[in-house]
């Protein structure tokens, strides 16, 4: 997201599934929205769903997903941590296919929780005109629209 380039402007750039919070700094962040703009033409659309803000992040709450098929059953667990701004998430998936050993694997995410105001802040500064939808569209996720100006 930093450092990608496209060889003409598109109508639209989406950014889903808490991408961007792989970003772990402000400067990353103003990298990748400048991309961003650099890649949207004037009056396209930037997509971008955010994670969760710190205030509504719960530290050492327990998830677990599961799967279930006639050849495949998963299983990912995790308990949320924290680290300053960052939300640590150290997945563990049970993978267990038909007839095959099971898998123990392991996932660690580290994702910065960005304040909104920052976000806003800085794709507005890449040339975006910024609104948020704060339509649940994961849970507890909102979801930020930039028009490029220009």
């Amino acid at each position: 997201m930093v450092i990608f380039e496209v060889d003409h402007p598109y109508d639209a750039i989406l950014c889903l599934f808490s991408s961007i919070a792989h970003l772990r700094s402000e400067g990353a962040l103003r990298n990748s929205a400048g991309r961003f703009a650099a890649a949207t033409r004037p009056g396209g659309l930037v997509l971008v769903e955010p994670f969760v803000t710190s205030e509504i992040y719960q530290e050492g709450r327990p998830w677990i997903d599961t799967y279930r098929s006639d050849d495949l059953h998963l299983c990912r667990a995790v308990v949320s941590e924290r680290e300053g701004e960052h939300a640590v998430l150290d997945f563990h998936w049970l993978v267990v296919p038909r007839a095959a050993s099971v898998q123990h694997l392991r996932d660690r995410q580290v994702l910065w929780m960005c304040p909104r105001p920052t976000m806003i802040r800085v794709f507005e500064d890449a040339g975006f005109e910024c609104q948020w939808l704060a339509a649940d569209l994961n849970r507890d996720r909102e979801l930020l629209v930039g028009t490029r100006q220009g």
